[in-house]
């Protein structure tokens, strides 16, 4: 699950995996998806390596503080922990199809074909021919042992044919120069998006003003400084949520939210769901790269000061009722 999600057309294919599996390499997932105009994901950090081949339209993708102005016959290479966002272009939106992998063997098969994270754009000869494999991996929707088998023959596949296909990586590719200031803004959310930070800090830190600031970011990455920073914090609260068993207190304090009902409203109105009830349908449901079964320590006492007038020992049951209840 991620953000803004609402796309024209889209499938994916999720496998049961760990991402502390010490398997040598492993199938997590793949997909494909027409996008609307200006669709974006992120800003975000991935578990997993995830390889986009783009098949039509244009976009940007923003890496590692470079912006990147792709299209149709290129593709892009997200690293585990580096912080991305992608955004479909408002005119031409992008298709694009995706796979993803994990274990001991993937940095070097990765490095091997040249990419990483200084260099994660690439051109392709064909893209036709590795939108075939992953929509055929699309087909094998169970996960019994030959499925996985199948799926893993798919991902060998998809990555012998870019391994000959693939030219100009990191050259002669359309970097965008971007803005400096918006680069800088976004290096320092990263660093210091745990603390009480807001858009006036952000613009000090950087040496200009709020309001010049919030018109780079809306030029830049057709949103506000502020939205910027609360969906890159929520969107780590999606992988704590998913990925460990903090308590709900706990992960709104590790992404810059001391007040819990603020971030439980927040993180409602990103995704639709209360923290716990997306922890409880990821877990169900989705099994995800990084789904694991684990306990959940709902009921934790959380003392509550001066919460819209509140000043009470709350459960967080009770505090995600509150919110529930209110929309």
């Amino acid at each position: 699950m991620g953000t803004n999600t609402t796309m024209e057309a889209s499938k994916e294919i999720r496998n049961v995996i760990n991402t502390e599996s010490e398997s040598d390499f492993v199938f997590a997932f793949s997909g494909y998806s027409q996008t609307d105009p200006l669709h974006h994901f992120g800003p975000a950090v991935r578990p997993v390596y995830i390889i986009h081949i783009i098949t039509n339209g244009k976009g940007t993708f923003l890496s590692d503080n470079k912006s990147y102005n792709l299209k149709k016959g290129q593709g892009f290479l997200i690293e585990p922990d580096v912080l991305t966002y992608y955004q479909a272009d408002e005119h031409d939106p992008w298709a694009y199809a995706w796979i993803a992998f994990t274990g001991r063997n993937a940095p070097a098969i990765v490095k091997d074909m040249g990419i990483d994270k200084d260099h994660p754009v690439f051109s392709v000869k064909d893209t036709a021919v590795l939108k075939r494999i992953i929509l055929n991996a699309l087909l094998i929707e169970g996960h019994s042992s030959g499925d996985d088998l199948l799926r893993m023959s798919k991902l060998y596949e998809f990555l012998g044919i870019l391994s000959s296909d693939i030219t100009n990586v990191g050259q002669d590719l359309d970097v965008s120069s971007g803005n400096m200031y918006v680069l800088q803004a976004v290096s320092f959310i990263r660093q210091s998006y745990s603390r009480d930070i807001g858009v006036a800090e952000i613009a000090s830190h950087i040496g200009i003003t709020r309001n010049y600031l919030s018109t780079l970011f809306q030029s830049e990455l057709g949103m506000s400084p502020h939205e910027y920073l609360s969906q890159f914090r929520l969107s780590r609260a999606q992988e704590l949520l998913t990925i460990t068993d903090l308590s709900i207190e706990s992960i709104a304090n590790s992404v810059g939210y001391s007040n819990p009902l603020v971030f439980i409203k927040a993180f409602k109105r990103l995704t639709g769901y209360t923290p716990l009830r997306f922890r409880k349908v990821d877990r169900k449901f989705d099994h995800g790269p990084w789904s694991r079964e684990l306990k959940m320590d709902k009921n934790m006492p959380l003392f509550l000061e001066d919460v819209n007038g509140v000043d009470d020992l709350a459960t967080m049951d009770n505090l995600e009722i509150l919110v529930e209840n209110e929309e």
